[in-house]
């Protein structure tokens, strides 16, 4: 513990001018009486209670600067675009890539990694989730991306649109019922 250097002073009631100064460990059992008094580094007097007051105000201040720096970083982080794109071939195989700070790095990293047929690009998008419904057996031509920040919703508007323009019961969704999500809110996977 830090050893501060405590003045107690005693005053007697009736004009009596007694005083003796004590040592003591912060914390210690005669820190919060309310008799000690805490000399700090501008030679001023306070209580132990009054010190501790305002340790604890700084302490509150302190954090509140921290707290407000990080919800700065984070909001800058949420305006970033982070794109993601998803690849498809006719073989019902779909690789994506997510995360990157353009289109064509998503892109490149989608196609990068499709070990399929001749995969070409489907969608691009960012900060968001993306949802990938096909024509039961349809080619790449009958593929459906529907986005938003909701994954599920994503999954729900690409599911809608496909029976809206094939009709119920004629579409399959792609990536096991996955969407594809990338951004700050979100991190890099398909959910």
């Amino acid at each position: 513990m830090k050893l501060i250097k405590l003045a107690v002073v005693l005053v007697a009631l009736m004009g009596a001018t007694h005083a003796f100064a004590q040592t003591c460990t912060y914390g210690s059992p005669d820190y919060n009486t309310p008799n000690c008094q805490i000399q700090n580094s501008d030679n001023d007097l306070r209580s132990a209670q009054e010190l501790q007051e305002a340790n604890d105000a700084e302490a509150q201040r302190q954090w509140q600067i921290r707290e407000d720096r990080a919800r700065a970083r984070i909001a800058k982080l949420r305006e970033t675009p982070f794109y993601g794109a998803i690849a498809a071939s006719s073989d019902n195989y779909v690789a994506w890539g997510g995360g990157y700070k353009t289109k064509e790095e998503a892109a490149q990293n989608a196609l990068k990694n499709y070990v399929g047929k001749e995969a070409k690009i489907i969608a691009t998008f960012s900060n968001t989730c993306a949802g990938l419904a096909r024509l039961k057996n349809g080619g790449i031509d009958t593929d459906i991306v529907a986005t938003d920040p909701n994954p599920e919703v994503a999954l729900d508007k690409a599911w809608n649109q496909c029976e809206t323009k094939y009709g119920k019961n004629n579409c399959g969704m792609l990536n096991n019922n996955k969407p594809f999500c990338t951004g700050y809110d979100y991190g890099v996977a398909d959910k």
